[in-house]
């Protein structure tokens, strides 16, 4: 199975356990923060929470969408220097691509097009793989940083 199936399926499993576990979390929190509010401030209270997680969300994910954009952007620039730096190599390789693209019965002119192509395609795939990579490194350590707060968290009745 190829890495990018593999990839897909992981990154499918982690948004529907995310889903699966957000359906069964979020009710007991809200309640739990409601519960702690006198009775007449129960309405107010879930008010402000729905407001709250409405901005976190869209907060949330232009957040994550800038961090992206900025670490793909970051990883195609090093990805490009480094073949740039192995120049000789990567053109022997491209050479080598439209020889057989020339061969499979690509015209010549485009063969060589092809080959380029190609070559930016994979570093592409590469430089949004790193980014993924490391905006889940980010929610990860996100996450672990979140905990400590939410464990001292008082219990009420």
């Amino acid at each position: 199975e190829s890495r990018d199936r593999i990839f897909s399926k992981l990154i499918f499993s982690i948004i529907l356990l995310r889903s699966i576990t957000g359906g069964w979390i979020m009710p007991c929190v809200t309640k739990a923060a409601l519960r702690a509010l006198p009775p007449e401030k129960v309405r107010d209270g879930s008010a402000f929470i729905s407001l709250i997680r409405g901005i976190g969300n869209v907060t949330g994910m232009t957040l994550l969408t800038a961090i992206f954009s900025t670490r793909a952007d970051y990883h195609l620039s090093k990805l490009s220097e480094t073949l740039e730096a192995a120049s000789i190599g990567v053109q022997q390789a491209m050479s080598d691509l439209a020889k057989y693209l020339h061969m499979a019965g690509v015209p010549d002119g485009l063969a060589s097009i092809k080959s380029l192509s190609m070559v930016f395609q994979v570093v592409t795939e590469q430089a949004i793989i790193d980014a993924y990579n490391d905006t889940f490194l980010f929610m990860a350590v996100l996450l672990v940083i979140s905990i400590l707060p939410a464990a001292l968290l008082k219990k009420t009745r």
